[in-house]
């Protein structure tokens, strides 16, 4: 009978808890005993925490302006000193206004040609549909057998046969077409 996951982990991590009390004991020469001691009322901050980190902000804000005024000041020396400096960093440079080039001709551009959409008159006549579990399925559109992948002559693709309907694609359309009623 061997021990359960869960009880190796258990003794592994107690194995370790007890190796780093050996070595912190008698190799580090650890505090004997640990303890919370009550805090002496002197050794309290009088300031309330607001202003001291009020004071710490403020301290910080003054190094690090302090640090990019030094930058600033270096990249302006070493720059070109013939601009003005206040306008090196801070203003945008003025964006010219467009003039007109005789050289160049106005384009126009043509109206994108429509792709004319299917009407309930250009669909194909569904006639029969043969669904089959083998994938080769196969539908009578036109009074012609096509299966599931073919294309009619006027762009109609077969793309699924189900029971007494077909679905066909084109131009990235779908259309169900349906097997009509006996009368």
């Amino acid at each position: 009978m061997g021990l359960s996951t869960e009880r190796k982990v258990f003794l592994a991590i107690l194995g370790l808890a007890g190796l780093s009390l050996v070595i912190d004991q008698g190799f580090l020469q650890g505090p004997d005993e640990a303890g919370a001691g009550i805090l002496d009322l002197s050794q309290v901050i009088d300031e309330p925490i607001e202003s001291a980190t009020a004071d710490l902000a403020s301290s910080i804000k003054a190094s690090i302006s302090t640090a990019l005024n030094d930058r600033l000041t270096k990249a302006i020396e070493s720059s070109d000193l013939s601009r003005d400096p206040s306008t090196l960093f801070f203003e945008p440079k003025p964006i010219p206004e467009p003039t007109e080039d005789p050289k160049l001709t106005t384009i126009t551009s043509k109206p994108l040609p429509t792709i004319p959409t299917p009407t309930l008159t250009d669909l194909p006549t569904l006639t029969s549909c043969m669904p089959s579990r083998t994938g080769q399925s196969g539908a009578i559109l036109n009074g012609k057998l096509y299966l599931v992948g073919q294309t009619t002559p006027e762009g109609f693709t077969l793309i699924k046969v189900i029971e007494r309907q077909a679905i066909v694609e084109r131009n990235d359309r779908e259309y169900t077409l349906s097997v009509p009623a006996k009368q």
